[in-house]
């Protein structure tokens, strides 16, 4: 793992590794990527765990009300709340942790086809 924090990958940037590491064209990795996105946000809004094994699991949070502080130093409360949540699975944790990845399931560079006609 990097030492620096404050290193980051955007969203294009992110597509572009995948189009090199898979061979699709980036239009379809772009509506690839949109339609999982929005999938994981439907199914944990619908109070659904989404998991990857090995990579992690999304899902809804609730915060329960609570007492907080405002910028005066009254005391207020805080509403309770739902927020989602992130838990990485055990290989997804291994791999920060310097143990190696499983060649068996690793991406490969495939051929080149249209995924999507319209």
């Amino acid at each position: 793992m990097n030492d620096s924090s404050n290193e980051k990958i955007n969203k294009p940037e992110f597509i572009t590794e995948v189009v090199s590491k898979t061979g699709f064209k980036k239009k379809d990795v772009e509506r690839i990527l949109e339609a999982m996105l929005d999938t994981i946000i439907q199914n944990v809004n619908e109070n659904k765990k989404v998991s990857f094994i090995g990579f992690g699991a999304f899902m809804a949070s609730e915060r329960k009300d609570r007492i907080g502080v405002d910028n005066t130093g009254k005391d207020i409360i805080v509403p309770a709340r739902i927020h989602p949540k992130f838990t990485a699975g055990q290989k997804f944790k291994d791999a920060l942790n310097g143990k190696p990845i499983s060649k068996k399931k690793r991406i490969v560079k495939v051929e080149q086809k249209d995924l999507f006609t319209i």
